[in-house]
């Protein structure tokens, strides 16, 4: 009886890791290092869950064109995300 209780409690905890790494998945938070550029993709409505934080996820949706022109950006670290834009 205990080994089946011992095997039952391995095999939920199991399942409830690999379904949490699941979950995780794309919802790594991109780091920004200038604020500028983070506000400047929050104000172009890249936060889709108004958070105020910008995830892989959310950076890989955004499409069409970006105009962060005139924003006072020094440094586009973290754009390499946004896979779905064009120039």
């Amino acid at each position: 009886m205990k080994k089946r209780l011992v095997g039952f409690v391995i095999c939920a905890v199991m399942l409830v890791s690999i379904s949490t790494v699941g979950l995780a998945a794309g919802d790594d938070t991109v780091t920004f290092v200038d604020a500028n550029l983070k506000q400047a993709l929050i104000d172009s409505g890249a936060d889709t869950s108004g958070d105020t934080q910008i995830t892989e996820d959310e950076m890989a949706a955004l499409s069409g064109s970006l105009d962060i022109s005139g924003k006072g950006i020094a440094d586009i670290s973290g754009l390499e995300f946004a896979t779905g834009i064009g120039s």
